[in-house]
């Protein structure tokens, strides 16, 4: 290979430059490091964003692709070489497929021809002189790969006459060099044709559900913000997007990789958190994989163990209520709470502080609506106990802008950090970022260069832990200078909140995964004509209420008083958090509007003649709150979703591991696998 290419190696990913390696010759080896390095360049210049850090994947057909998440940006490619040749091909809207193939006179193409073309192009090769027939056949041949790869699929099912039946395909061949043939294949841009599902009876005052394009979508949802700056995440919402997700989960390499960024991590929580997906049917698709693979348990334990986090979390949640904005315990750090400070430095938010790795996982927060982990836990260490900053603060800016926005995950994650929910604070050392986040981000970072901690300007994560301990809390382990004051024990959270039970305003609670035995009790007088209110915890088709009564006229509320903020409830969402779950509300039959919750759905109610009004459990305050309001004016019967795990009995949650120890037995026990 020459000396002047293996610099481009440094552009591929682990696996890309296994593949380079499994080549036996230099020819070929030199195309795909060409091929891949230049479509990594060429896609990272289009996205704006550093080409070794695109998560390219292979998709099931060999086709190469950004993973899901990005297909958002709605930028589509494909890539072939041959011979001396790579041909790469870009459209921003509409999926393609490029092929090209170095003329072969030799080749023997018959019985190639006869599987794979139609009787009438067959027939027309027949009529060529010999010299040209070769040259027309693997003209053929590009067309129809290039036709099959803007499809995303192989030559697995096909039939020489399957092409012709999919509408709006086009195909053209590509002026090439002598010696060559190409053909470029281009499928129609996606639309989004969801009709209204109101019975035909939608108002001025119900949001569009139809759209050209995510522009349009975007254009239709900003009015709703306060002047958002950014625009729509690359990952997009709904459930064709999760299922996609879902197919391609691997736990067994999620379990030896997780802990990595470029890790085999799900990327599942956006929709899980809206119920898109619901813990349940994760569950079951890890199970289904255990069946599949023939894996043992244990390659799926880590998998089961991370969606038994999130049912804790919940049932935390559903205990505490909006106590978890309260430390739950004091601090370990041996610092005075009023030390740290209120609000979060605007050097922070805007991913100017100078470190790259910092900076970067903020610009990934912002723009994408989306971190690793890995990378939430380093960010939160760095606000909290670098820069001095209430958690508080920080937990509301990850929420304005994660997709995955949960306060239960995400405030307790933070207290974890801090060490008010732990036995003491989270720290991270460059030697920690790097083996988990690869050396790109400290060789690119100017203060990693300057040197550690202890010089002007330097890296303030290159020391070993003893180093950072002593820095960063000196007073941790013993009693705090005269001069300063006494470390300040945080105020208890508020009491939890009594379960909800029904009431004689109408309210009737079927018992859920969260609620204790013995709270519910059936409504007297079921609805026979309810309206169904869809709320952003269940917004897939497993939402009960849905399923309960399809067909029912639906509707959705954007809250206008979350969507405008407030001092007390933090900054209004994002405009990523908005068209994520507008995307999934437009897969669903549902109303779409904003406003007023309670007031917009007793007038749906009214307008349809509704004689009361059927919707999902709950455990946000905010949506609970409207479900009180709700059954002061109608009948209201909430629906559980189908749980993760059963729990007959009260079970402690003081931590994870007490709450495991209790869940876990019964979560295998489902899948009929008690045993490793």
């Amino acid at each position: 290979m020459r000396t002047s290419l293996p610099h481009l190696q440094s552009l591929l990913s682990a696996e890309e430059r296994a593949r380079l390696e499994s080549f036996r010759f230099d020819d070929d080896r030199e195309r795909f490091l060409l091929g891949r390095a230049g479509l990594r360049q060429l896609i990272g210049g289009w996205l704006g964003t550093d080409p070794q850090g695109l998560d390219l994947e292979v998709g099931p057909h060999g086709k190469p692709q950004l993973r899901m998440e990005r297909e958002a940006v709605l930028m589509h490619f494909n890539v072939a070489h041959s011979g001396g040749l790579v041909l790469l091909g870009f459209h921003p809207r509409r999926a393609l497929g490029v092929d090209i193939e170095q003329l072969r006179p030799t080749l023997d193409w018959h019985p190639i021809a006869r599987r794979v073309l139609p009787p009438a192009t067959l027939d027309r090769l027949s009529r060529l002189p010999e010299p040209a027939r070769c040259a027309e056949f693997l003209q053929q041949w590009c067309l129809l790969e290039a036709s099959l790869k803007a499809r995303g699929c192989g030559f697995a099912g096909y039939e020489a006459h399957s092409l012709s039946g999919f509408p709006g395909l086009q195909c053209w061949r590509v002026d090439l060099p002598a010696g060559y043939c190409g053909a470029l294949g281009l499928l129609p841009a996606e639309s989004e044709p969801f009709p209204p599902h109101d019975g035909g009876s939608g108002t001025e005052a119900d949001l569009p559900r139809v759209f050209a394009h995510r522009s349009q979508l975007e254009q239709a949802l900003r009015p709703l913000l306060p002047s958002p700056p950014e625009g729509l995440s690359p990952i997009r919402g709904g459930r064709a997007a999760a299922e996609r997700r879902l197919a391609a989960i691997d736990p067994g390499a999620y379990g030896r990789s997780r802990n990595a960024l470029d890790g085999a991590v799900t990327r599942l929580s956006p929709y899980i958190r809206h119920g898109v997906l619901t813990l349940a049917e994760v569950r079951d698709a890890v199970f289904a994989w255990l069946e599949t693979s023939g894996a043992p348990r244990a390659a799926a334990a880590k998998l089961i163990a991370e969606l038994g986090w999130r049912d804790y979390w919940q049932r935390l949640w559903h205990q505490l209520g909006d106590g978890i904005w309260h430390d739950r315990e004091p601090l370990k750090t041996g610092h005075p709470a009023a030390s740290y400070a209120a609000v979060l430095p605007a050097d922070i938010q805007e991913g100017s502080t100078g470190l790259t790795c910092i900076d970067a996982f903020a610009a990934e927060l912002i723009g994408r609506g989306w971190l690793h982990n890995h990378a939430r836990l380093w960010l939160a260490s760095y606000v909290v106990h670098w820069r001095r900053v209430r958690w508080q603060a920080g937990a509301q800016w990850f929420l304005q802008h994660l997709l995955d926005g949960d306060p239960a995950s995400n405030n307790l994650s933070w207290q974890w950090v801090a060490s008010s929910f732990s036995s003491k604070p989270y720290i991270f050392n460059r030697a920690n970022l790097e083996r988990y986040g690869g050396q790109s981000l400290c060789a690119r970072c100017p203060a990693a260069r300057r040197g550690g901690p202890d010089v002007a300007g330097g890296c303030p994560f290159d020391a070993d832990y003893e180093q950072l301990q002593q820095q960063l809390f000196p007073w941790a382990t013993e009693a705090p200078p005269a001069s300063a004051p006494a470390p300040q024990t945080p105020s208890p959270p508020p009491p939890a909140p009594e379960p909800s039970t029904a009431s004689a305003s109408g309210l009737a609670v079927s018992a859920g995964p969260l609620a204790p035995t013995g709270t519910s009790r059936p409504n007297p007088d079921p609805p026979q004509r309810p309206i169904l209110w869809i709320h952003g915890e269940a917004l897939g088709p497993a939402n009960p209420a849905l399923r309960a009564w399809p067909g029912q006229p639906a509707l959705f509320v954007f809250d206008s008083a979350w969507l405008a903020g407030s001092p007390s409830s933090g900054p209004p969402p994002s405009l990523k958090r908005l068209g994520f779950l507008a995307e999934c509300l437009l897969e669903l039959p549902v109303t779409i509007r904003h406003g007023d919750p309670a007031t917009e759905v007793l007038a749906f109610a009214q307008r349809h003649g509704a004689d009361g009004i059927v919707t999902s459990a709950a455990v946000e305050p905010r949506l609970a709150a409207i479900q009180t309001q709700l059954a002061g004016a109608l009948p209201l019967t909430v629906l559980p979703p189908e749980p993760f795990v059963v729990l007959e009995q009260a079970v402690d949650l003081g931590r994870f591991s007490r709450y495991w120890r209790r869940a876990e037995a019964r979560v295998w026990a489902a899948a009929g696998r008690g045993r490793p």
